[in-house]
């Protein structure tokens, strides 16, 4: 599973405490240092990764990625968000699952 992107763990933390094949993603150097704090603190070695929705470059695939909290749309123009979505399936299993978690106000 990929959590893409991560932040401080908010959802990587838990699923990784029970056992959970998780990696993460995040642009922020000060996010995944966080991160990794609160692994420490709880015995954890997570494998976190410094990268963009759009330079995603991993030498794995994953049956499962999410982008949680609408965090998608830190993509501001249409050609990220398709580069983003090209680079997501490529990190895709075959049949694989994208999940994203988004909302758009005052629609």
């Amino acid at each position: 599973m990929l959590d893409l992107p991560c932040g401080t763990g908010r959802i990587l933390l838990p699923l990784l405490q029970e056992g959970v094949d998780i990696e993460g993603v995040d642009l922020s150097a000060e996010m995944l240092a966080r991160l990794r704090q609160k692994a420490a603190e709880l015995g954890l070695q997570p494998r976190v990764h410094q990268a963009s929705f759009t330079d995603l470059r991993l030498e794995r695939q994953f049956a499962l990625i999410i982008s949680p909290c609408n965090s998608f749309v830190h993509n501001l123009t249409v050609e990220d968000q398709i580069q983003s979505l090209r680079l997501c399936r490529e990190h895709l299993l075959s049949g694989g699952l994208l999940v994203i978690d988004t909302f758009f106000p005052g629609s």
